[in-house]
């Protein structure tokens, strides 16, 4: 017993030189950050290889070899296992099949067309209250005969947002007089009070669209006549 009690004694007594050997603070600092470094420039290299395969495909040639048959984007399905909670990667995935429409014809111009509002459906998704999306889906089914419910839900995304973004006016008059016939009362309303915004180009870029499908006069109607004037009263012959 006193053996053992000794060598105890003799543990205690006697140190380690990694215990007694101090690390310097920013030696250890140091260390820390290189561990945990290794997985954020992991983590950065996997997203700047997903937003490549984006990038790729977003810019890459959309027109089908059969204009009767729609083609994927090699880069974006590429992108697909990866990117699937990357708003970007819907996005992308939208504006190609939405271009890709434009080169082809029949039955598959309504596939590209349909296939691309599901993908801004799912870029909103993971991304709401950016009213570009929902306002991309209304494009993508405003040159089809979509379900009527589809093009009122884009429609009311957009009006709950009430937005204030002058950019979106660009394709939203397009988008709305082409399927103005199919709009609710209450949805002619606000895209009127749209038109009527006193910021930027608005009110030209609503009488543009209202012109090119036929609804100008309905505009002139139907805006206060400060905002309408410029665009509807005959200037005088002098």
């Amino acid at each position: 017993m006193p053996e053992s009690f000794d060598s105890a004694s003799a543990k205690q007594g006697s140190q380690s030189p990694a215990l007694t050997s101090k690390t310097p603070l920013p030696v250890m600092v140091l260390r820390v950050f290189a561990i945990l470094g290794i997985p954020v420039a992991l983590f950065c290299v996997y997203f700047a290889a997903i937003h490549a395969l984006i990038l790729m495909g977003e810019y890459s040639d959309y027109s089908a070899n059969d204009p009767e048959v729609v083609k994927p984007s090699k880069w974006l399905e590429m992108a697909a296992p990866m990117a699937g909670w990357i708003p970007d990667y819907y996005e992308a995935q939208g504006q190609y099949y939405l271009n890709q429409a434009s080169t082809l014809k029949g039955q598959a111009v309504v596939q590209a067309l349909s296939t691309s509002a599901e993908y801004w459906e799912q870029a909103y998704e993971l991304r709401p209250g950016w009213p570009y999306y929902p306002l991309s889906a209304l494009v993508a089914v405003s040159y089809y005969n979509a379900p009527l419910e589809q093009v009122h839900k884009y429609v009311d995304q957009l009006v709950a947002l009430s937005y204030n973004e002058r950019g979106v006016h660009q394709n939203l008059f397009k988008a709305g007089f082409r399927v103005w016939p199919r709009l609710t009362a209450e949805q002619r309303k606000w895209f009127i009070k749209q038109a009527a915004m006193p910021y930027g180009q608005t009110t030209r870029r609503a009488f543009q669209a209202a012109r090119e499908y036929g609804y100008r006069d309905m505009l002139c109607a139907n805006l206060p006549l400060n905002r309408a004037a410029p665009y509807c009263m005959k200037k005088r012959k002098k």
